[in-house]
């Protein structure tokens, strides 16, 4: 008898992993290019909106910093979660495969309502 699996879609979840880890990298991306923009208009830009962007800058920088983090670790719990469901059908698999030998090799050895009796 086939063992019951635990199901997961694992195509689709490899798939979230790599999405989650590229728009991680945009937004890495898009965060240095703030960043970048920032620091070109140091010298060159005056006034109140200069002020204003000083004091927000950093702060959006600093976002998108926490949001590309928050990405990756949603990407690595889904990997730890595919993980963890492959070695636990891998178990399931495993201890059918003990049990079906078990069967096999000590056929009606069996006591109604008690464990399987060694050989």
């Amino acid at each position: 008898m086939a063992p019951a699996l635990v199901p997961f879609p694992a195509a689709e979840v490899a798939d979230a992993i790599a999405e989650l880890r590229r728009v991680a990298r945009l937004v890495d991306d898009a965060g240095l290019q703030l960043d970048t923009s920032r620091v070109a208009v140091e010298g060159d830009w005056r006034g109140g909106h200069r002020d204003d962007f000083d004091v927000f800058a950093p702060a959006l920088v600093q976002r998108h910093g926490d949001l590309a983090t928050q990405l990756r670790n949603l990407a690595g719990d889904l990997a730890d979660a595919q993980a963890a469901v492959t070695r636990e059908n891998r178990r399931r698999t495993e201890a059918a495969a003990a049990a079906a030998e078990r069967e096999r090799s000590c056929p009606g050895e069996r006591v109604p309502g008690h464990p399987q009796i060694p050989c």
